[in-house]
C-alpha cells in the first residue's frame, strides 16, 4: 500500500473530511489522530476556536493560516509523534 493510498482513495469516493483517532484505527499511541479535508472543502471550514499555534497574531490580530494545520492546537506531546510514525509504517507496509 503507498502512502498516500488512504488520500487517494478518500478523494475519489468523494469524502470532504475524515477525522479518525490512530488508537482506533492505526493502533498508534494515545492521544493522536489523522485528520483528512479535500483541498477544495478546506476553504468552507473554520476552526471552532483559535490557538497560538495555527493562528498566531499579526499586528495584534490572529492570522489564521489557510491550509489544514489550522486546525491543530498547541498541546502536543513530541514524545507521540515517533510512536505514530512507527505505526503508519506498519499499516503501509
Amino acid at each position: 500500500m503507498q502512502p498516500n493510498c488512504l488520500c487517494d482513495f478518500l478523494w475519489r469516493i468523494g469524502c470532504d473530511a475524515l477525522k479518525a483517532s490512530c488508537r482506533k484505527f492505526l493502533r498508534g499511541p494515545r492521544g493522536t489522530a489523522i485528520l483528512y479535508i479535500r483541498e477544495d472543502f478546506l476553504p468552507k471550514l473554520d476552526p471552532v476556536y483559535l490557538d497560538v499555534l495555527p493562528a498566531p497574531l499579526d499586528d495584534g490580530m490572529p492570522a489564521v493560516g489557510t491550509d489544514a494545520r489550522k486546525f491543530e492546537t498547541s498541546e502536543r506531546s513530541i514524545a507521540l509523534l515517533p510512536g505514530l510514525r512507527t505505526r503508519r509504517i506498519v499499516f503501509i507496509n
